[in-house]
């Protein structure tokens, strides 16, 4: 993996965070900790080679521990399961010899030729440290965030109430111009005869063709009227209306079928609800700390300068 590709990864992970989509605070500084890997190199000044070397290059002694940790960062930047994950030992040694041992020669090259004094080298190591300064904060910040048992129910109670929301009703409607039309269709209806004739005779709306049925509907569709009177909890599956007015006219309503949302229960949703309130936790930290630090210090920008 080059280091153009390694850096663009950081930088991508670290814009994330910054712009408050905080997701793994151990893949960002698994990035950024490989990136300033690959931008220095290390010497062992030490006699012959080390027990614990697995490599050595130009003098630069690569030991075991130096290999475990890069692997480990590196993983971290990945979730478990991906299959960039380096997670057996050819793996392992293909990443020594491809990535570990190539980036030390060629930065040792770098060396060679004295690209450590220039501008644009120590530009890029203050920018790299000032953003792994930040990202160490961040995790500082963040860290011994919990989220209790209590918060979780009363977001899942949320959850639960959104979902009752989404509730379907199958409704058969008629629609009159007046009440009192309205009044002498519903005691033929109590009387017993046929809703889809009486609507196929009487009703003003477009669902007449097909005796009223105007098939399953959700809250927001028609009148808040309407709402109120078809999704009310006291009407149930095969249940009739009583007359209810709406800006449109006067309505019977039939309901044929409800479908309810139930979702799964919260001892299921647990872990997902934490995780979630977790990192909205983590987020709303970052946003006082960056307010706060705003707040108290001296800021200018002069954007009439920017070109």
């Amino acid at each position: 993996m080059s280091c153009a590709i390694i850096k663009a990864r950081y930088t991508r992970i670290l814009n994330n965070l910054l712009s408050l989509r905080l997701l793994s605070m151990p893949a960002c500084l698994a990035a950024a900790v490989i990136f300033m890997a690959g931008c220095s190199s290390r010497k062992e000044p030490v006699p012959g080679t080390p027990a614990n070397a697995v490599a050595s290059v130009n003098g630069t002694v690569i030991t075991d521990n130096d290999l475990d940790f890069e692997v480990k960062y590196y993983n971290s930047a990945f979730p478990e399961g991906d299959r960039r994950r380096i997670d057996s030992l050819s793996a392992k040694t293909d990443y020594l010899k491809e990535e570990i041992i190539q980036r030390l020669l060629i930065s040792q090259e770098a060396q060679r030729r004295g690209l450590e004094g220039e501008e644009e080298f120590k530009r890029l190591m203050e920018k790299t440290r000032q953003e792994i300064l930040a990202l160490l904060l961040l995790e500082q910040e963040t860290s011994g965030s919990e989220i209790s048992g209590e918060e979780a129910e009363e977001y899942y109670r949320g959850y639960k109430a959104k979902l009752s929301e989404l509730e379907e009703r199958h409704v058969r409607e008629i629609l009159l111009s007046t009440e009192e039309e309205a009044q002498g269709i519903l005691i033929r209806l109590l009387q017993g005869e046929d809703f889809a004739s009486l609507a196929e005779a009487y009703s003003r709306t477009e669902s007449r063709n097909k005796g009223g049925d105007a098939g399953f509907l959700k809250r927001g569709k028609h009148s808040p009227e309407f709402d109120k009177a078809v999704f009310s909890p006291e009407l149930h599956e095969g249940e009739i209306s009583s007359v209810f007015s709406c800006p449109e006219g006067f309505y019977i309503v039939r309901i044929e079928e409800i479908r309810r949302f139930q979702g799964r229960p919260f001892e299921e949703m647990q872990g997902e609800i934490k995780a979630v309130l977790l990192q909205k936790k983590k987020q709303d930290r970052i946003k006082k700390l960056l307010q706060d630090l705003k707040n108290n210090s001296s800021l200018e920008i002069h954007e009439g300068r920017i070109k």
